[in-house]
């Protein structure tokens, strides 16, 4: 490139954060692009393409602007042009890059000479960027940012924290620090790596969410925890790394540890070109797939980027593809349509039953997944029950849609229905963050036990449920509802206590000794799937009746009226006939 003498001699240094004086005035600095300068060609080009085609008239006259026509008399008005550098955005309305000014920027320098009051009609940015690596990169400091309304393209990471115990977080005792710059090199391997990877796509911005919440700070994590839809929604892209079960390891680099040795083979005998054959890479994805909160986040996200187990993986509302070649197209033949959550059927009969029965499939494996602090049970879900609302109306108690509030309390033990479970459910264990007692939600919400829960509804039985007269149980004349509390919602994030209260008969049961294989053994086949008679006979318990039970005459058949599965230790729900309170 061709540059003048003054632009030849310019540095990052010299403009960085400081004004430097460029040109007597906007007539020189054209004369100088003209004459083929470069980089005065540039500053010319910008100034033509944003400033007002009267007010460059007027400069290039050497008149005072006419958008200064309150400038007092014994006032001074400088025509010379400046630059200045600012990497750091100063405000919400500011960027990086270097600012062409009339005059020094008031902004930056006040009261010093040259400097032009309020109101001038040239304030034009060039932007600024480096190379991802270069040694010029390092001027741009990662630092935490304020957003106040800044919409722009921005990365979200999902992950594995791990331990946690020596990572650099966001706390009100760093936040100051960490707005003026993030201390890179003491961050975890993984928040290191993601810095990176977002600089090499060309992103500016990043949410994770140690550095981006207030650490410690109840209503900070409250705040944002309800707002993970926004966040991982409007993600231009989520990384996911899901390879690493731990922070401090890293994400970019596969951890399994498997050398690779690909054999190259000739493509003929007379070529020197190769085709290298490897064993094949594994799809597993990683410990991701096992942790709670990642389960919302990969979900709300539109675009992810997987870094899976020994594969990357691409992955957008339309497609899914592997580093290896394996892909697949939601619609395709073969393949389910894309999903879509909460539903968006026009009629409202339908929206209700896709979401509902959505909503059923996602907690079913979303109780697949571990939490660290098991109090975070509704916290992990509560974006997805907001959008979930939207399309229900319904109201939310703990995990469960007032609306179909009966069909929701027939979750079961997914050990009980589904033989490649074997581990039941607990009551949830402490933890660190977590000491004992853990109650985190009410007997009756599958949020009460710690392990895999499934509602197995099918089609046909949805229909039932919404016959007149199916549902016995009624919900309180009172209220009309079938929760009391005021405090169970969509946006609690904690309900240990919700209570129901509902109309109803209480039966007392009895307990019978009776095995249960002696119970189904005779019954048809079609009364209960093969499959189920198995695990009824393996964990179940039969109910009578408290006074038929005592009736010599009465046969097992008449006797039971229920049987009886153990959740958790110390607690039946019950399955048959009916329900027994």
């Amino acid at each position: 490139m061709t540059y003048c003498d003054f632009c030849s001699e310019l540095t990052v240094d010299s403009l960085l954060y400081q004004d430097v004086r460029f040109h007597d005035n906007v007539k020189s600095l054209k004369e100088s692009a003209e004459a083929g300068c470069d980089f005065c060609g540039l500053c010319w080009a910008s100034i033509k393409a944003q400033c007002m085609p009267r007010h460059l008239t007027e400069l290039l006259n050497g008149e005072i602007p006419s958008s200064l026509d309150d400038l007092q008399e014994d006032q001074p008005w400088y025509p010379s042009i400046w630059l200045h550098g600012q990497i750091v955005p100063i405000a919400s309305d500011s960027a990086n890059g270097v600012w062409i000014t009339c005059g020094r920027s008031r902004a930056s320098v006040l009261n010093l000479p040259e400097t032009n009051p309020p109101g001038s009609p040239l304030q034009v940015k060039l932007s600024s960027y480096a190379v991802a690596g270069s040694a010029a990169a390092s001027i741009y400091p990662e630092r935490l940012r304020v957003t106040n309304g800044l919409c722009e393209p921005y990365m979200a990471l999902s992950y594995c924290w791990g331990p946690s115990t020596d990572t650099v977080k966001l706390t009100h005792k760093t936040y100051d620090d960490f707005v003026i710059e993030l201390p890179e090199q003491h961050l975890t391997k993984t928040h290191q790596e993601i810095i990176q990877f977002a600089r090499a796509l060309g992103f500016q911005y990043l949410w994770v969410d140690a550095l981006c919440i207030i650490q410690g700070d109840e209503d900070d994590w409250a705040f944002e925890s309800r707002r993970m839809e926004q966040v991982y929604g409007n993600a231009s892209l989520t990384v996911v790394a899901a390879r690493s079960p731990d922070a401090r390891l890293g994400f970019i680099k596969p951890l399994t540890g498997k050398e690779r040795h690909p054999c190259p083979i000739p493509l003929s005998p007379s070529s020197n070109d190769v085709l290298y054959i490897d064993r094949p890479t594994n799809q597993s994805i990683g410990p991701t797939t096992a942790r709670g909160w990642c389960y919302q986040e990969e979900f709300l996200s539109r675009f992810t980027i997987q870094f899976a187990e020994e594969q990357i993986v691409y992955n957008c509302p339309t497609w899914s593809s592997w580093e290896d070649g394996t892909s697949s197209i939601w619609g395709s033949p073969g393949m389910p349509p894309p999903p879509v959550f909460p539903s968006t059927a026009t009629d409202v009969r339908i929206r209700r039953e896709e979401t509902l029965n959505s909503w059923y499939a996602q907690i079913d494996n979303f109780t697949l997944r571990t939490l660290s602090n098991p109090h975070d049970v509704f916290a992990a879900m509560a974006s997805l029950a907001k959008l979930a609302h939207g399309a229900l109306g319904s109201h939310y108690a703990a995990g469960l849609w007032e609306d179909d509030i009966a069909r929701g309390l027939l979750w079961k033990p997914r050990h009980h229905v589904h033989r490649g479970f074997r581990t039941p459910p607990v009551r949830p264990r402490p933890t660190e963050l977590a000491p004992f007692p853990v109650v985190r939600a009410p007997s009756w919400s599958w949020a009460s036990v710690e392990g895999p829960i499934f509602h197995q509804h099918t089609r046909r039985k949805f229909k039932d449920f919404e016959k007149p007269g199916f549902i016995k149980i009624k919900r309180h004349p009172g209220n009309n509802r079938w929760t009391v509390d005021e405090y169970c919602d969509v946006d609690a994030l904690h309900m240990p206590h919700c209570e129901l209260s509902l109309v109803g008969h209480v039966a007392r049961a009895l307990v019978l000794d009776t095995p249960v294989a002696d119970y189904v053994s005779n019954k048809q086949r079609d009364w209960w799937k093969f499959w189920w008679k198995t695990k009824a006979k393996s964990y179940g318990v039969l109910l009578a009746d408290a006074e038929e039970a005592c009736a010599d005459s009465s046969t097992l058949s008449e006797k039971v009226v229920a049987i009886g599965r153990e959740v958790a230790a110390g607690r039946l729900v019950c399955t048959g006939k009916g329900f027994m309170v």
